[in-house]
């Protein structure tokens, strides 16, 4: 009966939970009626599901979730802010077109003031729109 009873000891769990199918249940019960070590442990698994079952339950404990970090607007605005400066500046060493007092008066079209600027433009618009796709991936 020993090695019947090696056999059948990892079933007994699985019967008192009603996990068996009805050949292994078959099986187990036979061998049950025959084996009072085996039916001492399974009397022992009842004891333990049923003190189990007696328990109270509590409910579960809600984890505390951090506080959400606040979104880093500095680095966005400031590049944003000195975008204008850093084209005057680059399109003002970088070319020889400087203005004069005749090109910024009133009477002055607004393409002859922009025109040297335009291609500066252009430039720091890729580059802030660059600067923004690779923030929003960030």
């Amino acid at each position: 009966m020993k090695s019947a009873c090696n056999l059948l000891e990892p079933l007994l769990h699985a019967y008192t939970e009603g996990w068996l199918s009805a050949s292994d249940r078959l099986r187990v019960e036979q061998h049950l009626r025959e084996c009072s070590a085996c039916r001492q442990k399974v009397a022992d698994w009842y004891a333990v599901a049923n003190a189990l079952r007696e328990l109270p339950t509590l409910p579960a404990p809600m984890p505390r979730l951090p506080a959400p970090e606040p979104e880093p607007r500095l680095v966005p605005r400031l590049a944003l802010a000195m975008c204008p400066v850093m084209a005057l500046l680059i399109a003002w060493h970088s070319s020889a077109w400087r203005p004069t007092l005749s090109h910024l008066s009133t009477y002055a079209p607004p393409r002859i003031i922009t025109k040297p600027l335009h291609s500066y433009a252009h430039t720091m618009h890729r580059w802030i729109a660059e600067v923004q796709r690779r923030w929003k991936a960030f």
